[in-house]
């Protein structure tokens, strides 16, 4: 596979940021103007797509990461959010806690 030149590794890395190609581009010192254009054809390339691969590999195994842990969470913080956790405010006329009428959500 062909060596990457500075200003491509360069783009990998500002990739892997956001995902943004065309952005990427432009941080990574191409042609603001052709930027969209450059993107799509470095990540057309090979060498390219497999650094890119690589770093997000080395990314998501430092902060172990994978699908089951995405999945897991995502269930997590489904049941949470269905949970009936009822708003209380004070009523003075009373002098106790009521129930508003809604719910919250803390995602914590």
């Amino acid at each position: 596979m062909a060596k990457l030149t500075a200003k491509q590794e360069l783009f990998c890395h500002e990739y892997i940021v956001d995902l943004n190609a065309t952005q990427a581009a432009i941080r990574a010192g191409y042609s603001e103007r052709t930027a969209r254009v450059t993107a799509s054809k470095l990540l057309a390339k090979a060498n390219i797509s497999a650094r890119v691969k690589e770093l997000k590999d080395k990314r998501a195994e430092k902060l172990e990461l994978d699908a089951y842990w995405v999945l897991k969470r995502l269930k997590d913080i489904s049941d949470r959010s269905m949970q009936a956790e009822p708003v209380l405010e004070f009523d003075r006329a009373s002098e106790e806690m009521i129930e508003t009428g809604e719910y919250q959500f803390d995602s914590k």
